[in-house]
């Protein structure tokens, strides 16, 4: 059951916006979205733009340096600690969506072949409405 409300706590934390109330790091928080948007565009598939690092604390501090901004180290944690929350929540968010779309299709194809199907059919379709009511339900 634990594991099961915390996929619930999970998905609910990730529609939460956690927006800083500070207007001066909401600026710093556009400008840096748009800088790694930019540098995310400008990378050509498998090829890597010579700006783009792994980590993303060293891109956001490699931004700040090529646009010669200064900000302070308290502004760069909440900033990099902002952005990787969001990150990880749109993640959050669209493995729920993909995963609901899915079960929602096998649900209708089960259902179908319950409904309509012969006995081996229906055999079928009853074992995976089940599997995705377990899948859910974990």
């Amino acid at each position: 059951m634990k594991l099961f409300f915390s996929t619930i706590s999970e998905i609910i934390e990730s529609f939460k916006s956690t927006q800083p109330r500070d207007a001066k790091i909401q600026e710093l928080i556009i400008f840096t979205e748009n800088k790694l948007q930019d540098i995310n565009e400008s990378s050509l598939g498998f090829f890597k733009s010579k700006n783009i690092y792994e980590k993303l604390d060293e891109k956001i501090i490699n931004i700040f340096l090529e646009n010669k901004k200064e900000i302070s180290s308290e502004k760069l944690n909440t900033l990099i600690s902002y952005i990787t929350t969001q990150n990880k929540n749109i993640q959050t968010q669209k493995k729920f969506y993909l995963q609901f779309i899915i079960s929602i299709l096998i649900i209708g194809i089960s259902t179908y072949f319950i409904l309509n199907g012969t006995e081996d059919l229906k055999k079928f379709g009853f074992s995976t409405f089940g599997i995705v009511i377990g899948y859910w339900l974990k």
